[in-house]
């Protein structure tokens, strides 16, 4: 597995942990950045697909789990929400979040595609150079 690769994969996982403890922590210890409620969960979710879908997909079938799995996650912590104090699940939110997911999920692949369009031409560019002027 190249670096790049197992680094994706780790960072994955941290983002993961960390969306889990951001979503059960009791109301009085939240930090919020300012920004709307639903556009927080939507970009914590949206980089998760971006790091889940780059870590782990390669075919479309798999993608697909990443995102079906992050919304899964969304829900799980919204409804497990209304056990940590002065917290209350809302529809809202697991939209924002799902939404992210998915999009992320999506943006993973546009930006793989763009690295191999990119490296692919890097190494094709070597070889024509050595090809004789006319």
């Amino acid at each position: 597995m190249p670096k790049w690769e197992r680094f994706l994969r780790r960072a994955a996982y941290a983002c993961l942990l960390i969306i889990v403890a951001l979503s059960l922590l009791p109301a009085q210890e939240m930090y919020r950045t300012g920004a709307p409620k639903g556009a927080e969960h939507f970009a914590a979710y949206w980089g998760a697909g971006i790091l889940m879908g780059g870590a782990f997909c390669r075919q479309w079938r798999e993608r697909a789990w990443v995102a079906m799995g992050l919304a899964g996650l969304a829900g799980l912590m919204e409804l497990l929400q209304q056990f940590s104090p002065g917290r209350t699940p809302h529809l809202s939110d697991f939209i924002a979040s799902s939404t992210g997911a998915v999009l992320g999920v999506a943006m993973s692949v546009a930006i793989l595609r763009c690295a191999y369009a990119a490296r692919s031409s890097g190494r094709a560019a070597p070889e024509a150079s050595t090809a004789p002027d006319r």
